[in-house]
């Protein structure tokens, strides 16, 4: 115990030495106002860690069942079709299976320089082997499935039956918060939260993991959000007028942008599926300066088809592309 006393004593005392010289140099560069915002969300930010968020556990329960219930199919799908048992939470398993068992051509990981099986690996298998693609499907559903579990549906409850997750409104660069499982080991990171789908004409997709949060007695659950922020912030760095106007009429930008860059493939109202979606996300990763190779994989194009949408788009908004240039 009394090992115990002095580590908390040297945690407290060396914590406080530190905040000493910290202190002096949040004014040396300038950051008073940055630290005081900061400061000021730890306790509205302590009370939504003690509170938690109640949690349907029927449902939870019913989830939990059928979700491992399509795990188990799909791992015997993959054995199967292997001809063996397989973990495919296993890199080298994996790699074992693709490189050395199938033949692939090895492909290395951009961060690392070393052969992968990772999501994107497994997409090119799957184009250079169409035979390869339901055994793709099941690989990487398993792993989602798993996700789910394990991060959502398995999370530890507290003892009111509560989740819970430990958010640190310091925890990256940008003053976004970050979030993870609560000092006692349980909960989950609570702020990226899937919106999965609802099972669609027999096929099998991620439910809806949302569902699972109820609020309170007498409280209401809403999603808020500003009305084309990312993109308007765009339009005004980078003074494009044209952007400018069509925010100040009130258009739906990016039904617009849709027609803009689909034609009539988009319908009348520019809203026509996929290429509605596909304007959304492609205009704004372009926007940020993804490039067309990252654009293909966002929006599910070939990297000619991602090449032909920027050059579309940067010839009808010049100046986002200077903007890119200045920043």
């Amino acid at each position: 115990e009394e090992q115990h006393w002095a580590y908390n004593c040297k945690d407290a005392v060396i914590t406080f030495e530190v905040w000493q010289v910290l202190n002096g140099l949040i004014d040396k560069f300038n950051l008073r106002e940055q630290y005081n915002f900061q400061m000021s969300l730890f306790q509205p930010v302590l009370r939504m860690m003690l509170r938690g968020v109640r949690v349907d556990t029927k449902l939870r329960n019913e989830l939990n069942f059928s979700l491992e219930d399509e795990l188990v199919k799909r791992q015997k799908f993959v054995n199967e079709a292997v001809g063996h048992d397989i973990n495919i939470n296993s890199p080298k398993q994996l790699q074992e299976l693709f490189y050395e068992e199938l033949g692939m051509s090895i492909i290395n990981k951009r961060s690392t320089g070393r052969p992968t099986t990772d999501d994107d690996a497994l997409k090119k298998f799957a184009l250079r082997e169409p035979i390869l693609k339901p055994l793709v499907s099941r690989i990487n559903e398993c792993r989602s499935i798993k996700t789910f579990l394990s991060n959502f549906v398995q999370a530890e409850l507290g003892p009111d039956k509560r989740l819970r997750c430990s958010f640190n409104p310091a925890g990256t660069e940008t003053f976004r918060f970050n979030s993870s499982t609560d000092a006692f080991g349980s909960g989950t990171n609570l702020q990226n939260v899937p919106r999965g789908e609802e099972e669609n004409e027999g096929t099998f997709t991620l439910p809806k993991i949302r569902r699972m949060f109820i609020p309170d007695q007498g409280y209401v659950l809403y999603d808020a959000d500003l009305a084309g922020a990312d993109a308007q912030v765009v339009a005004w760095e980078a003074g494009d007028t044209i952007l400018k106007q069509m925010f100040r009429e009130r258009v739906k930008i990016h039904a617009e942008n849709a027609k803009l860059i689909y034609k009539g493939s988009a319908g009348a109202d520019g809203k026509r599926e996929p290429y509605y979606t596909r304007a959304k996300m492609g205009v704004h990763a372009t926007n940020y300066g993804a490039s067309a190779r990252t654009v293909a994989a966002a929006i599910g194009v070939t990297v000619a088809e991602a090449e032909e949408f920027q050059r579309i788009w940067f010839s009808a908004h010049p100046q986002i592309k200077s903007w890119h240039h200045a920043v």
